[in-house]
């Protein structure tokens, strides 16, 4: 089972769109926006009752920019984050700490927590948020693609490949080509590191690593890109850092911005 959010936009509150088809059977409340057709229609007339919901489907899709009329559309986390999330909360002193988060997150698709509750939400998750730990992800990739050849986090240096006397890793430090005998105690003497070079094209078995920065360079028997196959030019490659964030932080980043759409629209956060 998976976890979701929405927020519908404020065009029709705010008189953006024309009213919707049907409009004595709209309804817009915790359910959403939604027709309520009678029952007795579906059973007196039920050609005119599926037409009046492809009208309305028709009308909620394409009436404003926002598709649905959702402004805001989370998958939050599933039935094992869920548990994890709440298992987190209540170490960190749910009822006490977190009474909003406590009371309206969802425990099943279903329900909202109301725009009046959503600043309180921010900031009882903002405070949430201070306590998480995020990592660093170490990212190697071709500049010009921006194709990513390899991560890894921060603090535990990736094997990458070995050559004929070289082996390559990667760390937060760069790329780094060690000598072959020292593949199990990488930073013992450490060739060539860089965390943005160039790789050279001079012919097969023969690549020349150079550092942008200082022209510092190695020449190796094998090239790190592209991922198969011998290259056939030069190639920029380049090592960047990002945050790294567990399971329950990105479910609280999707909040936040859930609750953000929340404030601004001042509709509710339906969970489903």
């Amino acid at each position: 089972m998976s976890y979701h959010g929405y927020v519908h936009c404020n065009c029709y509150q705010t008189g953006k769109v024309a009213d919707p088809p049907c409009k004595e059977f709209f309804r817009f409340d915790v359910g959403g926006m939604y027709l309520k057709i009678p029952s007795e229609l579906y059973e007196s007339d039920r050609e005119r009752a599926f037409a009046m919901e492809r009208e309305f489907t028709a009308w909620l899709d394409h009436s404003c920019e926002h598709h649905g009329m959702v402004i805001c559309n989370e998958w939050l986390f599933d039935s094992s984050g869920c548990d994890l999330f709440y298992t987190c909360l209540g170490e960190k002193g749910r009822e006490k700490n977190f009474p909003v988060l406590h009371k309206y997150l969802p425990r099943v698709n279903d329900g909202i927590l109301p725009a009046s509750m959503a600043k309180a939400a921010l900031q009882e998750l903002a405070a949430l948020e201070k306590e998480c730990t995020v990592r660093e992800r170490v990212i190697l990739a071709e500049k010009e693609t921006g194709e990513q050849i390899a991560s890894t986090l921060s603090g535990i240096p990736l094997f990458l490949m070995q050559a004929n006397h070289h082996c390559f890793f990667l760390d937060a430090d760069g790329v780094m080509v060690v000598p072959s005998e020292n593949w199990y105690e990488p930073k013992k003497e450490i060739l060539f590191c860089s965390r943005h070079f160039i790789q050279g094209q001079n012919f097969p078995g023969k690549h020349p690593f150079t550092d942008v920065k200082t022209g510092r360079s190695i020449q190796c028997t094998n090239n790190l890109y592209p991922l198969r196959g011998i290259p056939e030019t030069d190639h920029e490659l380049i090592v960047y850092l990002e945050p790294d964030y567990d399971p329950g932080h990105v479910a609280i980043l999707a909040l936040k911005r859930l609750a953000e759409a929340s404030l601004t629209t001042g509709n509710p956060i339906h969970w489903g």
